[in-house]
């Protein structure tokens, strides 16, 4: 790195640090903030982040994250101080890619644990020969990615409106000592679908846009109350083992008027915390609805924010935690962690 270089990023680093008051007042308000823009995590938080990359969006692939773009993706996780990652929407052989981007951009070792959901298709627009790799279809899904060791402790299927498979999964880290669980899942995008039994990986090739908050006219069944269902099974088998953070997009803002918006909004009921709750929106569909959530139990929720999306066509969410008991020095440092006893 020349001298300008390390200026420069000291400088950056001590503007987020100082800009912090700053940044927090326009936090759900002016929009969502920058990676750069986040203020530091603070000594002894652990920041956990959602990001839908969209890959899924459609059949080329254009409405989300191109896989040539994974290296703006892991730059904006470094930049956002992120020590987890959920993610939603993001294919096997692309997460072996931003992993290897995300340890050139932090200089850390970063763990994965994928859940593969689908089998999608998708042609590279840049590489016509793809459309071989197209034609058997790429593993597709869901993943937590952190700077602490993983373990594996669910990775479900949930039941499926015959669109795309679906999934809840949770992994396990250490902090500071103290074991917390962390979950991704994706809530499917259409909810009045016949509803399927849940099986394997099922084969998609599209993903279906967002309905509006309208119910449909004629009574039909509803995908998002079995998988919400299903969801809150995985975390009731779970309870009371520990900190819990589950990350992921529903599809579905808290103040539709369809019946899944209506489980989400009970979750507290059970004990979680709706820990972004005030972050604002975090997709453009709909005139800009929040929809994609982090829902805790047993941490204090610091604080939250909305990050930029980049390529995504989802904003990612990002919230501040503090784990009860976990041994001091554990947490958050600028620029994807930074804590020594991880």
């Amino acid at each position: 790195m020349s001298s300008f270089s390390s200026i420069g990023a000291t400088l950056a680093q001590a503007a987020r640090q100082f800009g912090s008051a700053d940044a927090a007042e326009r936090s759900g308000r002016d929009g969502p903030l920058s990676p750069r823009d986040l203020p530091a995590p603070g000594a002894g938080n652990v920041r956990v982040m959602t990001w839908n990359l969209g890959q899924g969006a459609s059949f080329t692939n254009g409405g989300g994250v191109d896989h040539h773009q994974l290296d703006t993706v892991a730059r904006d996780i470094a930049d956002s101080g992120a020590d987890v990652v959920m993610v939603q929407e993001i294919y096997r052989n692309d997460l072996t890619t931003l992993e290897r981007e995300l340890e050139a951009a932090t200089g850390r070792e970063v763990y994965v644990t994928f859940s593969d959901a689908s089998t999608k298709h998708r042609i590279d627009e840049r590489n016509p020969l793809s459309i071989f790799r197209a034609a058997v279809g790429e593993d597709f899904g869901n993943a937590v990615i952190s700077f602490a060791p993983q373990e594996e402790i669910v990775d479900r299927h949930l039941t499926h409106d015959g669109d795309e498979g679906r999934t809840v999964l949770g992994v396990e880290i250490d902090v500071g000592g103290q074991p917390v669980r962390l979950y991704t899942t994706h809530v499917t995008s259409q909810g009045t679908q016949e509803v399927m039994p849940e099986s394997g990986p099922p084969t998609g090739t599209t993903t279906t846009t967002l309905p509006g908050d309208t119910p449909p006219p004629e009574p039909a069944p509803t995908i998002h109350d079995p998988q919400v269902a299903q969801i809150g099974e995985v975390f009731a088998t779970a309870d009371g083992d520990g900190p819990m953070i589950l990350g992921g997009d529903f599809n579905v803002a808290p103040d539709a008027s369809r019946p899944s918006a209506a489980v989400i909004n009970t979750f507290d009921d059970f004990g979680y915390t709706d820990a972004a709750a005030d972050a604002g929106p975090t997709s453009d569909q709909g005139e800009g609805r929040r929809i994609d959530y982090v829902f805790t139990e047993g941490v204090d929720v610091v604080q939250s924010y909305v990050m930029e999306a980049g390529p995504s066509d989802h904003a990612a969410v990002v919230v501040d935690v503090r784990i009860p008991d976990a041994s001091p020095g554990s947490g958050s440092g600028v620029g994807g962690g930074g804590s020594t006893s991880w």
